[in-house]
């Protein structure tokens, strides 16, 4: 069915929802936008028009990326009755990730017996990887690099390449907002490319949003504060040094982001 369909789409469709039970008033809903309202409201891209549907209900974004880095995320509007994703309530506010293969319910995640509309959906996405696909597919992860209370650094090899890579985990832990923090932190890396800010190369959401793996660029050598430490720096390296740190810096107060890696780029 997903080949099928995807044959007969324009080439400019970045994904679909395709009903699990196709009614007249809920047919396959191609996306064009970057940006796709949801809800029962006229207003809306998506309109499902339904009991357990809200007026604005939920909104999709995708972050325009045609490759690995492709991202895709819902995110819930306060909906009386919910979004689900795979079975799994979508709380308060909070952005999902969705991938290729997904579930995508809106008001409720089970068929109601009444209604005669059906609004679950696959959610379908030829960008990206498929929600089968783990790190492990794609990385053999070494050894400890460090770590803290929400997650650890592991040097890690790509198969398919055999570089070497940084691999940052960031899991919830105890109630704290470390995976919403990860997240948007994410989101912003993937638009970002500076000489001296370490690069974001590809990131895996999984365990239903509990755990994000980025997989980072390896910078060899120390931390600033041990070359300080125990380095007498030359008036000259220190100055170019801080001339670096001010360009990563300026760069992004001008991209209006928050505070990243840093590497010297020598």
């Amino acid at each position: 069915m997903k080949a099928q369909v995807a044959s007969s789409l324009s080439a400019d469709i970045w994904g679909y929802l395709e009903p699990l039970r196709p009614t007249p008033d809920v047919p396959l809903f191609p996306f064009i936008e970057y940006c796709i309202a949801v809800g029962r409201g006229p207003e809306n891209d998506v309109q499902l028009v339904g009991r357990a549907v809200s007026k604005i209900h939920a909104t999709i974004r995708w972050n325009g990326r045609r490759d690995k880095m492709s991202v895709v995320t819902i995110t819930d509007h306060g909906s009386t009755n919910g979004t689900f994703v795979d079975g799994e309530k979508i709380e308060g506010i909070d952005v999902h990730q969705i991938l290729d293969g997904c579930t995508v319910s809106f008001g409720t995640k089970v068929a109601v017996p009444d209604e005669y509309d059906d609004f679950r959906f696959t959610f379908h996405h030829p960008f990206g990887r498929s929600k089968t696909e783990s790190i492990f597919h794609h990385y053999i992860v070494g050894d400890r690099l460090g770590g803290g209370l929400h997650g650890h650094v592991y040097r890690v090899l790509e198969k398919k390449s055999g570089r070497v890579f940084a691999l940052k985990t960031s899991w919830k832990h105890d109630g704290s907002d470390a995976i919403g923090c990860a997240g948007q932190e994410t989101m912003a890396l993937m638009s970002l490319e500076h000489d001296n800010i370490v690069r974001l190369h590809e990131v895996f959401f999984h365990i239903e949003g509990e755990m994000i793996d980025m997989v980072i660029e390896y910078v060899d050598g120390i931390h600033l504060q041990q070359l300080v430490s125990h380095t007498q720096l030359s008036e000259v390296h220190a100055k170019e040094l801080s001339f670096q740190l001010c360009r990563a810096v300026a760069f992004f107060h001008e991209k209006k982001n928050f505070a990243w890696r840093f590497k010297n780029g020598c």
